[in-house]
């Protein structure tokens, strides 16, 4: 999608929903080394089903603290790819303040 007023084929929510229930993870990360500050988390997903925090793709650095939490309803017609870059921090960091040049990111509050 290139901004977060798009709609998903084949998801139930729309993408502001999405972020919003996206931005409802809690995520523990400890990265490996001190040049690793950032990692990508990729979703890739077919439908029908539920999409749920549990379902991020991630390895021994990152602990999803609550993998039960409902992120979106697929059907069969759905086929979600996303990747989601975490960083490494302490405090609130406003969307405004991550930039990219890159289409279809779509930065959110953390």
């Amino acid at each position: 999608v290139d901004h977060e007023f798009s709609s998903i084929p084949g998801v139930l929510e729309d993408l502001v929903q999405i972020i919003l229930n996206l931005k409802k993870i809690r995520i523990k990360y400890e990265p490996l080394s001190d040049k690793e500050q950032s990692k990508v988390i990729q979703i890739n997903l077919n439908g029908p089903g539920y999409f749920k925090a549990g379902d991020l793709a991630v390895d021994s650095s990152i602990e999803i603290m609550n993998p039960d939490l409902y992120i979106a309803t697929l059907n069969e017609d759905a086929n979600v790819i996303m990747d989601i870059e975490i960083k490494a921090g302490i405090g609130y960091v406003g969307s405004e303040e991550k930039e990219s040049l890159l289409l279809g990111f779509i930065p959110i509050d953390s």
